[in-house]
């Protein structure tokens, strides 16, 4: 499983830090979290969020090979091949949007699992809000994913919020369907919070879109 996100180094600057985290799914989950246990291949360090060629490019080749198969001897007798292969991952909005190379959650069919393009929010177009379409819920999948990226590079810019190929794909089955919408910003701290205090305040409040 991955994990990536930014993290200030200094109050008074700019410069972050973005480590790339592996666990390894195999582990008993009491085991799983340890600190001898996780993995971070690589580390970003700089002014501004790295490109995800950037951040998976030095560790590329060698989870390559750790997918394709690495052999292994044995209590020195038997040679086993041992593979590994990312299965999943899950990030915040932002750094979901730079593994998978898509285009920022604020701008157009930003959202990771379906291709809603989403409007600007009257009064403040920077603000993307995606009205319920019934007749347009079409589900973004790894097959799409692939072929929009391959179009992206074409085009030389982002199509239907693809900005081009991930260096993920070579080493995920399911770059799409194995990233997880994250919990903690979506339902603890984002949506789900919204959603329940309003349902749940005592206030009489109309709602409307200026509530998210």
């Amino acid at each position: 499983m991955w994990y990536t996100d930014g993290a200030a180094v200094f109050n008074s600057s700019n410069l972050s830090v973005w480590p790339l985290i592996l666990t390894i799914n195999e582990l008993p989950f009491s085991e799983r979290y340890k600190k001898g246990n996780i993995l971070v291949p690589a580390i970003w360090c700089g002014p501004v969020k790295p490109h995800v060629y950037i951040l998976l490019k030095p560790v590329y080749p060698d989870l390559l090979k750790v997918k394709k198969g690495i052999p292994i001897n044995v209590f020195k007798k038997v040679e086993n091949i041992v593979r590994g292969i990312i299965i999943v991952g899950t990030a915040d909005l932002r750094a979901r949007a730079l593994m998978l190379n898509l285009v920022a959650h604020n701008g157009e069919c930003g959202c990771q699992k379906c291709f809603q393009p989403g409007e600007g929010r009257v009064g403040c177009p920077l603000v993307r809000v995606f009205p319920f379409q019934p007749n347009n819920m079409a589900s973004r999948n790894d097959k799409h994913f692939a072929k929009d990226g391959l179009y992206a590079t074409s085009l030389r810019k982002a199509y239907m919020g693809v900005k081009g190929p991930t260096l993920l794909s070579q080493l995920s089955l399911f770059p799409i369907r194995g990233t997880g919408l994250d919990e903690m910003h979506m339902i603890f701290g984002g949506c789900g919070k919204t959603l329940a205090k309003l349902i749940l305040s005592e206030e009489k409040k109309k709602p409307s879109v200026q509530h998210f």
